[in-house]
């Protein structure tokens, strides 16, 4: 087991993806039509990562890149969509948290298929850390009471579970590709992904969007930092999948992001910590304690 570039991958790809996140609250303060804004933020996916193969000199000439790439850009897209539109119709620290449920998903794809000597200390953190998920939602449940939010219906609820779901895919697409691939190109998957899901978004844009956003190029910063932070997330999170396990390498991933994200929350937001939360954080830091220790424990 690889624990150098894998350890410091992880956690860079954590607090990448939590920056990611934040972009959704801040596509939410400016109200605009958010179908327009994901196909921005495809675009400047395509181009960071089309800029890292160049550099890379990579190359696109392997099928198992099509493969994986094009469901993976798709998923990805569709997850962004649905999230993207319920945003202003539940509360986002609620919903940001119940999203974080979807690495249960290549967590179990790991753990069932592709994991066999998994340590108790490993089994241990993966059980805080979804511990921690669960307290951090009960928390934000109960963290504002005087907080006027949308409730969450029937609908929306629907809405971002089937955007859990298509998250949980997509982080599960690039782990079977590092299995599968006999020499793993992972910028260039991430290039068709980024393509696939321009392509995907642009289906859903209609005219008067474009007119609407044109109005104001102001706002193409943010999908744009959103692209970036998108690129580096995937790019990093496949380099600590490459030293690591799927299921302490997703775990320990989703911890680091969870944590910075409500540590943003807190501090550029000035949200409250309240008491449950703060049990949310010890949890989740004994969590990455368990999860560092199995590395160390499964290390030769």
């Amino acid at each position: 087991m690889n624990l150098f570039p894998a350890m410091p991958a992880l956690i860079l790809s954590g607090f990448a993806g939590a920056f990611f996140s934040s972009g959704y609250k801040a596509m939410a303060q400016l109200d605009h039509r958010y179908k327009p804004f994901v196909s921005l933020y495809s675009l400047a996916f395509s181009l960071f990562t089309a800029i890292g193969v160049l550099l890379i000199r990579g190359t696109l000439a392997d099928s198992m890149l099509w493969l994986f790439g094009i469901p993976h850009g798709v998923v990805t897209c569709l997850a962004i969509l649905f999230y993207a539109g319920i945003i202003g119709n539940v509360r986002l620290s609620i919903s940001w948290t119940i999203i974080q449920f979807s690495i249960l998903i290549p967590l179990a794809v790991s753990l069932i298929f592709f994991e066999t000597d998994l340590n108790l200390l490993a089994v241990a953190g993966c059980a805080f850390m979804v511990l921690a998920i669960i307290i951090f939602s009960l928390g934000k449940k109960g963290a504002s009471p005087a907080e006027e939010s949308p409730r969450l219906t029937f609908k929306n609820g629907l809405l971002l579970f089937t955007s859990s779901l298509f998250t949980g895919i997509a982080f599960t697409i690039p782990m079977i590709y590092l299995k599968a691939a006999e020499r793993s190109q992972p910028l260039s998957l991430l290039f068709i992904s980024a393509i696939a899901s321009l392509l995907t978004s642009l289906w859903f844009v209609r005219k008067e969007d474009w007119s609407y956003i044109m109005s104001d190029w102001r706002i193409a910063g943010i999908p744009t930092a959103m692209g970036f932070l998108q690129m580096a997330n995937w790019s990093l999170l496949m380099i600590g999948l490459q030293g690591i396990g799927g299921s302490v390498a997703y775990s320990l991933n989703g911890v680091v992001g969870l944590v910075c994200v409500y540590g943003i929350s807190f501090s550029f937001f000035k949200e409250r910590v309240s008491p449950i939360e703060k049990i949310g954080i010890l949890v989740s830091i004994i969590a990455i304690l368990l999860m560092t220790a199995s590395l160390y424990a499964n290390a030769p």
